[in-house]
Order: C-alpha cells, then sequence, then structure tokens
C-alpha cells in the first residue's frame, strides 16, 4: 500500500554528500523499485528535468534544483496516490515539465 503513494514535501530532505543518482535509487529500492528498473527511469528523468549532467554530484551542488530531484523520486516509482506539499517551491520559473 505505501509503494502506491508518492509524496513531495515541502521542505528538503535529500542527503548531503549522497551523489544525486544514489539517493534517487535509495529512495527508488524504499519504494521496491529494483535498481535495474529504477536507473534507466531515473536517468529519463534527470535528461527531462536537465540534471543528467548532475548526476554524479552530491546534492550540495544543486542550489535550485533539489526539488526537482525531490520531484523525481517522488514519481519514480509511479505512484497512484501523489500528494505534492508546495511543489514548486524552489522550482526554477523555466522548467519544463512534460
Amino acid at each position: 500500500m505505501w509503494n502506491d503513494i508518492g509524496y513531495l514535501p515541502e521542505e528538503r530532505g535529500l542527503y548531503r554528500k549522497s551523489k544525486i543518482i544514489s539517493t534517487i535509487l535509495y529512495f527508488a529500492a524504499l519504494k521496491g523499485l529494483p535498481p535495474k528498473q529504477a536507473q534507466p527511469l531515473a536517468i529519463y528523468w534527470l535528461e527531462r528535468f536537465g540534471l543528467k549532467d548532475d548526476l554524479t554530484e552530491d546534492r550540495g551542488t544543486l542550489k535550485g534544483n533539489q526539488q526537482k530531484v525531490q520531484l523525481i523520486i517522488s514519481i519514480l516509482h509511479r505512484p497512484q496516490l501523489l500528494i505534492l506539499d508546495e511543489p514548486f517551491t524552489g522550482l526554477i520559473q523555466s522548467t519544463k515539465f512534460f
């Protein structure tokens, strides 16, 4: 049941010293998504948000893009229910979502 829910909190919850791709894959694993399935999805979404070049950087380099990574984390496992708490806080104005 909990794997059917995606949640994007208002507050940032990313690990400072963890690589972006590692963080995404960690949260995907918590939702039951195997790494072989999660990694291509993560790369796809990182490309969509213009962050593919940053995937091996740590969270500290993201600045305003942290919210994008958190959104990827919340939708990567394709939840049935998505809860967004202040989803546009910290997003860059020119972002194309879909």
